[in-house]
């Protein structure tokens, strides 16, 4: 896997915004299976939701890729935003429309929601 020193970001804030708006969206989870089996983004409904684990990138590249959609763009997400963003150069690399959500799923728990009240 080659290192590309810089890729697209999106705050969590941002990704938030995008799926309420209904904007398509492919969320790629690099956490371990049981990781990504106790908490995930999936609460709006994403068109797709893969869990792909970091290592298996490094073990079966060309396998992974051809897993990833492509001809839309792919959020890749970590727990704090460092193992995805090296995925999600990669996949660049490869053609893929691919970003990093900065902060990971730590950043995601800490987005404050305002739900109204329904009497």
């Amino acid at each position: 896997m080659d290192e590309s020193p810089a890729c697209s970001e999106v705050t969590a804030e941002e990704l938030y915004r995008e799926m309420r708006r209904g904007e398509p969206s492919c969320i790629l989870d690099v956490r371990n299976e049981e990781e990504f089996s106790h908490w995930r983004i999936e609460s709006l409904h994403p068109d797709t939701l893969l869990n792909i684990p970091y290592f298996e990138f490094l073990e079966h590249e060309e396998e992974c890729v051809g897993k990833v959609p492509r001809g839309q763009r792919v959020t890749v997400v970590c727990a704090k935003g460092g193992s995805s963003a090296l995925v999600a150069s990669f996949l660049s690399q490869h053609g893929i429309q691919a970003r990093n959500l900065q902060g990971g799923m730590i950043a995601w728990g800490d987005v404050q929601v305002i739900t109204p009240v329904v009497s």
